[in-house]
């Protein structure tokens, strides 16, 4: 794209047009003891996707909730499901108290120590006991959260011991899949909020002795619908980089004949295409676009070719490249000036056989001796 007009309006010339021809062109079950061990997986973030958080310390906090269990969602409260008579029943993990942790953010990868959670009481007829391991997750340029990990959930149930372990995918871009009711929140950098969820079923696998937790009526093979919520700390964005490119521009422009400016259209490393401005005139500010100096093609892969017409006595070009500030970059520009002297005139072969036509080759006869003045000689 080339913005070659004073009123500021971008053009693409035409590839197929002769030379200077321009044209205009984004849980768990009552009576249990519970324990679980969960391995966080990182994920990254979507490509494309521009990081703007800085590295360094990160907390992550669940709200406390003063429920246990229920058939009902509470609102904000993090939870385990699974199905009981048929329908979703509810463990509150936080019923205890908010749960915290304090760990690091580097680039877009959150991680957090492991951590044990407050004991579950005034369930039916047990408690209920969770430990995690290292938690990692994700947060990417659009508040996106991704947490990924493997779940050994160990339930008592009246002295009875039975494992349920699969693999759980929380994302604040899902609603979870087993009751519909917990859905997720993308990370909002202004207050820390945040929600995720399991929005698609993973098998649980069962082993032990799990006939009172199904005499119970839960319903095993339906697996486990997790929703977490709470507030995510991390550092503010950074300063904004500055956006930078790699091209090659010629040391010197032909006063007569073409010069290619610029071999391809110029990428910043924000992915940015930046535009390039070419003028050129006979004063050294190079503000005009006369087609009896010079004439400007471009290709449609964004090669800039200019061709002088060798009429100027002294030619400046000047070519100037700009890309917008986009989020967690500065604006990019460039620019450069050639200054373009005219050709030197070459001497033909035939001149430079005989620089002086009006000499002749031969010189010419001497003079007859008569004709000859006398040299006179000293006394």
């Amino acid at each position: 794209m080339i913005n070659n007009r004073r009123d500021g309006r971008f053009l693409e010339v035409n590839p197929h047009a002769r030379w200077g021809v321009v044209v205009m062109r984004e849980f768990l079950a009552t009576g249990a003891v519970l324990g679980l061990t969960a391995g966080l997986l990182l994920t990254g973030p979507a490509a494309g996707d521009t990081v703007r958080y800085s590295d360094g310390p990160a907390t992550m906090t669940l709200d406390a909730c003063d429920t246990v269990q229920s058939g009902s969602v509470v609102d904000n409260c993090s939870y385990l499901s699974m199905k009981y008579e048929g329908k979703p029943y509810y463990t509150y993990v936080t019923a205890p108290g908010a749960l915290s942790w304090q760990g690091a953010l580097a680039g877009s990868a959150l991680s957090f120590p492991e951590k044990s959670w407050p004991t579950l009481t005034k369930l039916y007829l047990s408690t209920a006991t969770f430990t995690t391991g290292l938690i990692g997750g994700t947060v990417d340029s659009a508040g996106v959260v991704r947490m990924q990990f493997d779940y050994s959930i160990l339930i008592n149930a009246l002295g009875d011991l039975c494992t349920l372990s699969g693999t759980a995918d929380l994302r604040s871009d899902g609603v979870e899949w087993l009751s519909g009711a917990g859905v997720g929140h993308e990370f909002d950098p202004q207050t820390g909020r945040f929600a995720v969820t399991s929005s698609a079923f993973s098998p649980t696998t069962a082993t032990g002795a799990c006939s009172r937790v199904t005499g119970f009526a839960y319903d095993i093979a339906t697996g486990v619908g997790w929703y977490l919520a709470g507030t995510l700390t991390i550092p503010p964005p950074g300063p904004d980089q500055s956006q930078t490119a790699v091209l090659t521009a010629p040391k010197r422009i032909k006063p007569d004949g073409k010069t290619v400016l610029l071999p391809a259209a110029v990428v910043t490393n924000a992915g940015q295409t930046a535009v390039a401005t070419v003028t050129w005139g006979t004063r050294p500010k190079a503000a005009g676009t006369k087609s009896k100096w010079a004439r400007l093609k471009v290709s449609n892969a964004g090669k800039v070719t200019l061709r002088t017409s060798g009429k100027a006595k002294r030619l400046y070009v000047k070519l100037q490249l700009h890309a917008p500030a986009v989020e967690g970059y500065t604006a990019y520009d460039y620019a450069k000036t050639w200054r373009v002297r005219a050709a030197r005139r070459t001497t033909s072969p035939a001149r430079a056989a005989n620089p002086r036509p009006w000499r002749l080759a031969a010189p010419w006869p001497s003079a007859p001796a008569s004709c000859r003045r006398p040299v006179r000689t000293a006394r």
